[in-house]
């Protein structure tokens, strides 16, 4: 008899022996509702010979998720199961599933397709009626197009074919289910950060870093004053909404608030913006024409980039602040306005007074309080909430769904430097909502500058071998210069190829399979790295000094 004729016997054996335990269970399920039918009836339901949920696995330490596996699977499965970082409970009986599962909290769920009383999809259908963000897995011997497509459109994360010719693609399966549940837990919980009275405050200014804050506490202190106010930050970094939290914090809310460019407008033309014209005061002033000035009265008036006004102009500026009058160009006589003057500018203005280029009376007349809005690089924790903020803005306006950023997309986000602060993040956001396909926004969706930062950080474990690979990157990233490139490259193939050989019991044929490598390619890699083959109990034990010797073991070249 072949070795897979012999696989095939035991496989079978096996799932008779799961039918016939399926049968044992029906039959205790029998019987207790027979002895508590009465007690059913008239208290709550008896829990002591209810069936809970199996414990599958419980990992050493804080577990990553809670996994939920619904249905009998393969034994080698439970054994990749015990590898892995997670919580690992089972439910074998589909009617018990339908009863409990939905209600519990579980991070992933993988639900066999056809069990005992129960249909799969019908399990499926139940999970997301309780929680719709719950990624369910379908697992069966199915080939059907018709069954996949089904479960897809049911809502089903994935679709995996027993039995499981590799395990590794499984438990890869399942660890992509693992971040997009915590994507969407950390989604929730910034969600929830933006909508608490100390996040999203005094409008758009949307953060919760220690630079925002302070900056927050003086626009309260400001906003009742009279006084001018002078902004200085980054362009791109947020100077106009702080002018506008200024005016809405004011006794002047209900007034207008006029916000000017002053590097949008022609010199020639910026003067009869500002102050208005009288009709035939120059060649094309067909009529006349209020200013901004007028326009503000009994509000706020935001001049921005002021730094780029004329000399000319900054003088008239100047009177109208000292005499509370302005004068159209080409009028004989001056209108009184009452505005909130502010004003900003990227670029300081005692450079510019120092350099000549700007009047250091008016500078004085502005500076009555000064604001400076930090840079989007000075306060990066604020950048999660600034995503989920512009997020939820722009798939609202495109009709599209969202839930959360990949860990890995923020984590790029968050090493970009943003050399266009907040202007340049609102625009990659919506940039990357358009390119979204699904509720999850990851690094395939942001421009590749940014996509390449997140390279450096790796995503949580997803496997048995991930963890391996996690705990070696962080612990040959400890220090610089602490490992070569060779050195690290050994390490990292040696914690594969360990973690290849504990899920195929030391079989090094299906460890080559798990690697996706030839058996005579693995046999050679055992060699270098100074392993000999694993025994039942998958601990490595090291060759001799003379087979490394022979075999040229030690140090990857």
């Amino acid at each position: 008899m072949t070795q897979d004729s012999t696989l095939y016997a035991l496989r079978s054996t096996l799932y008779a022996l799961r039918s016939t335990l399926y049968a044992l269970r029906s039959t205790l399920y029998a019987l207790r509702s027979t002895l508590y039918a009465p007690l059913d009836a008239a208290a709550p339901r008896v829990t002591i010979l209810r069936m809970p949920v199996t414990l599958v696995h419980k990992p050493k330490g804080v577990p990553a998720e809670r996994v939920l596996v619904i249905g009998g699977f393969q034994p080698d499965f439970y054994l990749a199961l015990r590898q892995t970082p997670w919580l690992v409970e089972e439910i074998l009986d589909g009617a018990e599933a339908l009863a409990d599962a939905a209600r519990r909290d579980y991070g992933v769920v993988v639900c066999s397709l056809r069990m005992r009383n129960t249909w799969g999809l019908d399990v499926l259908d139940a999970i997301l009626k309780a929680d719709p963000l719950t990624p369910v897995i379908m697992s069966t011997g199915e080939q059907s197009p018709k069954i996949v497509v089904e479960a897809m459109q049911r809502g089903a994360f994935d679709y995996v074919i027993e039995p499981y010719a590799d395990l590794a693609y499984v438990i890869g399966v399942i660890g992509r289910a693992v971040r997009r549940r915590a994507a969407v837990r950390r989604g929730h919980a910034i969600r929830e950060e933006l909508q608490s009275a100390g996040a999203s405050f005094l409008h758009e200014l949307v953060g919760l870093s220690e630079a925002l804050r302070e900056l927050c506490e003086r626009i309260r202190q400001v906003a009742p004053a009279h006084s001018p106010v002078l902004i200085e930050g980054e362009s791109g970094s947020g100077k106009e909404l702080v002018a506008r939290a200024i005016h809405m914090g004011s006794a002047r809310r209900h007034g207008p608030f006029v916000a000017v460019h002053c590097g949008a407008i022609p010199e020639s033309l910026l003067e009869s913006e500002l102050f208005g014209h009288e009709k035939g005061a120059f060649t094309g002033a067909e009529s006349t024409r209020v200013g901004v000035f007028e326009a503000a009265h009994d509000g706020t008036l935001f001049l921005d980039e002021i730094g780029l006004t004329s000399p000319a102009c900054q003088a008239k500026l100047l009177r109208a602040l000292e005499s509370g009058a302005i004068r159209r160009v080409g009028a004989n006589r001056e209108l009184p306005v009452d505005v909130r003057f502010v004003s900003a500018t990227n670029e300081p203005l005692d450079g510019l007074v120092a350099g000549k280029r700007f009047r250091q009376d008016l500078f004085f007349r502005l500076n009555v309080v000064g604001l400076r809005v930090p840079a989007l690089r000075e306060r990066r924790e604020d950048i999660p909430l600034l995503c989920h903020h512009f997020a939820e803005r722009f798939a609202k306006e495109a009709g599209k769904p969202f839930e959360a950023f990949s860990q890995a997309a923020l984590d790029a986000l968050q090493a970009y430097s943003f050399p266009g602060n907040v202007r340049e993040l609102r625009n990659v956001i919506e940039r990357a909502v358009v390119f979204a396909r699904g509720p999850v926004i990851g690094t395939a969706e942001l421009p590749e500058a940014i996509r390449n930062l997140g390279r450096t950080a790796p995503e949580p474990a997803t496997g048995p071998a991930d963890a391996g690979l996690r705990e070696a990157y962080l612990s040959l990233s400890s220090g610089p210069g602490s490992m070569g490139l060779y050195e690290r490259l050994a390490a990292v193939e040696r914690t594969m190829i360990e973690q290849a050989l504990v899920l195929s019991k030391g079989n090094r044929s299906h460890a080559a399979k798990l690697l996706r490598i030839k058996r005579t390619t693995l046999l050679q890699k055992l060699a270098r790295q100074g392993l000999a083959e694993k025994g039942k109990a998958g601990k490595p034990r090291r060759a001799s000094p003379a087979k490394r010797k022979s075999t040229g073991g030690g140090r990857a070249k």
